[in-house]
């Protein structure tokens, strides 16, 4: 670092750095960083620490006379914008020079200007490897994103999804070409207002979506999901799941909901049709016996809660009258209107078998108390004989089950008083043929 000094003009030198601060007794420590000399004790300097109140060392102050008298310069290295390091030099004392200090400070200052100069340098290499850095990143992100761009473009052509996505501070939605396509509607139908979605929304299902996305602006970090009905061009409603996540900004709030709509109007169909199927006779439109007992599991418990509230149980069983009766045709149309209008609701009305039915009856149902004596009257007189068991209360059964069969029992003894009473009425000729 000191090899420039002028070697005829100048003994040894040696050159120290500040490193780090002023410790406790304001004695700032300084690293040896170039020295110039013959002597071997000069050059194992290099890389020593030592504080400023010790610099210059010894083995600069001793080393060899250069001829004639010799004083040690310590000189600060020093520019207008930085203090680097003190430098030392063992000069003769020239009589001819108004200040034997003039050349040494000018040494120093060049020293400060090169190493102003080398740390400026150093900047600029720094700057341009981070802005080369930072351009390849730039880079490498816009070929990632325009890439994952393309990879979201065809899977959502195709699976066909309608996209969307909802800037919460701008108040605007973008909706997909294919979300538009999947409801009948040309690009140019559909703007960007939220309403474009939520009013074509089924009233019915309106106030649910609306819960569900006040709940994602809320905060919520869970991703909403959920299947409601959207008017389509045609005017009818198709079936859609909604599927969402909801992007937050730096300071935590919701800046954005992404999600699609998916067409699910064929698969939502074929549960309805599943559901009606469990739960109602194909043949009467009365409730199946799963349904019956699931109703009659809530009265029964609730019979058990409230003292006021109670109900009844009617089994109902068609008697064959002869050889000639089908087990396997529709009950009469007769018979089923009268279940009916027992139990105005509609899922208190059951066909639990072929040729078997049961009415739940009592408080707390549509249409108020029912006189069950008045229901028992008017099946009796019914289209064809019928065997019939009541369960008055369901107070003193344990569940379901056990209220059915309290019931059960009552009807296999009506059962058998029925059975004799349409032999007895059967024509002689009748009883002859069938034994």
């Amino acid at each position: 670092m000191l090899t420039w000094l002028p070697r005829n003009v100048g003994g040894p030198a040696c050159f120290g750095l500040w490193v780090g601060h002023d410790n406790a007794c304001g004695d700032r420590e300084i690293e040896i960083a170039g020295v110039q000399g013959r002597s071997g004790a000069l050059a194992r300097l290099l890389g020593q620490r030592m504080p400023a109140s010790q610099f210059p060392p010894p083995a600069l102050t001793r080393a060899e006379p250069i001829g004639g008298p010799v004083l040690t310069f310590v000189l600060p290295v020093t520019s207008p914008g930085s203090d680097w390091g003190l430098l030392a030099i063992n000069g003769r004392v020239e009589s001819q020079m108004t200040s034997s200090r003039e050349k040494y400070h000018h040494w120093a200052a060049l020293l400060a200007v090169a190493l102003d100069q080398e740390r400026l340098v150093e900047g600029l290499r720094a700057e341009a490897t981070a802005l080369r850095l930072s351009a390849s990143t730039e880079h490498q992100l816009a070929d990632e994103v325009r890439v994952q761009e393309e990879r979201y473009a065809y899977l959502t052509r195709a699976a066909q999804d309608g996209t969307w996505d909802w800037d919460v501070s701008a108040g605007s939605v973008y909706f997909s070409p294919q979300w538009k396509q999947a409801l009948g509607y040309d690009e140019a139908d559909i703007g960007s207002s939220p309403a474009e979605w939520l009013d074509r929304v089924h009233p019915d299902d309106r106030r649910g979506l609306s819960a569900l996305i006040a709940a994602q602006l809320g905060g919520a970090r869970s991703p909403l999901e959920c299947e409601h009905r959207v008017r389509a061009a045609s005017g009818e409603y198709r079936w859609m799941k909604c599927r969402a996540v909801t992007v937050f900004d730096d300071a935590g709030c919701p800046s954005r909901l992404v999600g699609a709509l998916v067409d699910v109007t064929p698969r939502k169909a074929e549960e309805l049709a599943l559901s009606r199927g469990a739960l109602r006779d194909p043949q009467t439109g009365l409730a199946t016996r799963a349904l019956f007992l699931d109703r009659l599991g809530v009265a029964v418990a609730r019979s058990h809660r409230s003292e006021p509230f109670d109900s009844a149980v009617v089994l109902l069983r068609t008697v064959a009258e002869g050889p000639a009766a089908d087990p396997g045709a529709r009950p009469p149309r007769d018979l089923v209107a009268l279940l009916r209008r027992a139990t105005p609701d509609g899922d208190s009305a059951a066909r639990l078998a072929e040729n078997e039915f049961a009415l739940l009856l009592g408080a707390g149902f549509p249409g108020g108390p029912t006189s069950v004596g008045k229901v028992v009257a008017a099946l009796r007189t019914g289209p064809r004989p019928v065997a019939i068991g009541v369960l008055e209360s369901l107070r003193a059964a344990d569940d379901a089950g056990d209220a059915l069969l309290a019931a059960g029992l009552q009807l296999q003894r009506d059962q058998a008083e029925v059975a004799r009473h349409v032999a007895a009425s059967r024509p002689a000729s009748s009883v002859l043929v069938n034994e």
